[in-house]
């Protein structure tokens, strides 16, 4: 009886990593849809940033408000399509039980690999100068922050896989590690997303709630749980929030108005991705951008190149400034290809889906890897995630399925047991 429960429970798991990737189009869904309800109702030229991008463009209100709401309608209609179809891709029920890892093997390096880099980020920033601003911290550390988000997504893809809940701990720790180095808001977003709520949802959906495993305690000790560090992340994403400046660099009028002011930096922080979009769709029709090997070069840091979200932020706020927009997949249709945007935009999360199926093939569950890189690149573009996503899939590759990594399948534990 047990070893039929085991069996079940293998192939409950093996069905519901698709959880994951509907996550990741969930989010991306989510945060294009709030901006465009935005968009119709507020005024672009009474917020600073978005100003900044309406003129640079030479286009008033009206003009400016209306290519953004092309960009979030054509962008909703393409995910809206890609999760139909990553839903119709999907694998069937049970299949090929995904390959183990020897954890006890993984754990302790994770651990340490996480605890060191997180140490040497406080060091450094013990040592270095007091008054270093947000951008001036993310410029001079930049290469321990860009290792703590690649690494991050891979410690919450463990974890979900985890024989047990002191296994899933350790990882969740270790991630947390990292995530104390990234002054990225949206890293707690994530973290919280796909490293608790999913898999909540995950156990939901599973044969351990069809066959009564879950009892009304766990259920309610999960819901707590989910629950509280939902507010936590929302906490910190308000406070960093109301402690920016706005605009990043106070080149524009109004900005001491909105000094002091959470709501007005909210709504300019959720509404401002799709005027980006359109800001992208138009620079690409006058200049030349970025290359994807220009792209991919830069992630990768070899040589000094410039990707396309740094290229379109400097143009907005001069040259010298530091940092990225957020031009969403339209915006890289409109710079990187000759397809039209709404196809662009059903293709490049739909690329990722079909990553996450080829290593399941392989016995590698990557449905986490797949649903962040979904999320991200629907922030950023596609190519802007190929890079990390490429490296995470080959670490996991090495930890499922390399001799001394590689656990095989009878390492994985009972429902009862996990």
């Amino acid at each position: 009886m047990r070893l039929a429960d085991a069996g079940n429970g293998l192939m409950a798991h093996d069905a519901k990593p698709i959880v994951y990737v509907l996550g990741g189009f969930g989010l991306a869904i989510l945060s294009v849809a709030a901006a465009a309800l935005l968009v119709a109702w507020i005024d672009p030229l009474t917020y600073p940033d978005i100003s900044l991008a309406c003129r640079a463009l030479g286009e008033g209100g009206a003009q400016c408000a209306a290519g953004a709401r092309h960009a979030g309608l054509v962008s909703l209609l393409g995910l809206g399509v890609a999760l139909a179809l990553a839903w119709g891709l999907r694998p069937p029920d049970g299949g090929r039980e995904p390959a183990g890892t020897r954890h006890e093997r993984v754990l302790p390096l994770a651990l340490g690999a996480a605890v060191g880099l997180a140490i040497a980020a406080l060091i450094g920033q013990i040592t270095a100068t007091p008054s270093l601003s947000r951008v001036q911290e993310i410029t001079h550390h930049s290469t321990v922050i860009s290792i703590a988000n690649l690494g991050f997504p891979l410690l919450l893809q463990l974890s979900v896989v985890a024989p047990s809940s002191r296994v899933r701990m350790g990882y969740l720790a270790a991630a947390a590690a990292l995530l104390c180095i990234s002054p990225f808001r949206a890293t707690f977003l994530a973290a919280v997303f796909f490293g608790i709520v999913l898999p909540a949802v995950e156990a939901l959906c599973s044969g351990r709630a069809r066959r009564g495993l879950l009892t009304r305690r766990s259920l309610s000790l999960a819901g707590a749980g989910v629950l509280g560090a939902v507010v936590l992340v929302a906490g910190i994403i308000l406070y960093q929030t109301a402690q920016r400046s706005a605009p990043l660099f106070a080149a524009a009028p109004s900005a001491e108005h909105y000094a002091g002011s959470l709501v007005p930096k909210l709504t300019q922080r959720i509404a401002y991705p799709l005027y980006q979009a359109h800001f992208a769709e138009a620079m690409a029709s006058v200049e030349p951008l970025p290359s994807v090997g220009d792209e991919l070069a830069s992630k990768l840091r070899l040589g000094k190149h410039v990707n396309l979200n740094e290229a379109l932020y400097g143009k907005l706020y001069g040259p010298g400034s530091v940092g990225e927009t957020t031009s969403l997949y339209y915006g890289e249709a409109a710079a990187r290809t000759a397809l039209a945007p709404l196809a662009w935009v059903v293709a490049g999360p739909l690329f990722y889906v079909l990553a996450w199926l080829a290593l399941r093939r392989l016995r590698v569950d990557a449905a986490v890897l797949a649903g962040l890189a979904i999320w991200r690149g629907s922030l950023g573009g596609a190519f802007a995630v190929l890079p990390a996503f490429v490296i995470q899939s080959a670490v996991l590759l090495v930890v499922c399925r390399v001799p001394g990594f590689g656990a095989g399948t009878h390492e994985r534990t009972t429902p009862e047991e996990a």
